[in-house]
């Protein structure tokens, strides 16, 4: 197969887009951890030391700069004594989008 110039340019644009939406989601959770922690009048230190590591992994964590595991966001969902879903959900109003999770 031959590739043009307007293939390899699509798909990179393919590859950007998937980028930024990942990186949008990454922002979207962070922002679900920060709101529902200051809901409980956690710091993050205190937050840290319930999930028993560091106040800077936390800190990565809520900047959207941490790689999270389902795992790792079960175990936050848990000390946030909320579900996972609320950690994923794009708030709109009184309602919630929510992503929906995929195996890869």
């Amino acid at each position: 197969m031959i590739y043009t110039e307007q293939h390899i340019s699509k798909s990179y644009a393919n590859q950007e887009n998937q980028q930024k939406n990942e990186k949008d989601i990454e922002q979207l959770i962070a922002r679900n951890i920060i709101r529902r922690r200051k809901k409980l009048g956690l710091t993050q230190k205190q937050l840290a030391d319930r999930l028993n590591t560091q106040q800077s992994v936390m800190s990565r964590i809520e900047t959207g700069n941490h790689n999270l595991t389902i795992a790792n966001l079960k175990g936050i969902a848990q000390v946030l004594e909320t579900d996972l879903s609320s950690l994923v959900a794009k708030e709109t109003g009184l309602t919630h989008k929510r992503y929906k999770l995929v195996k890869r």
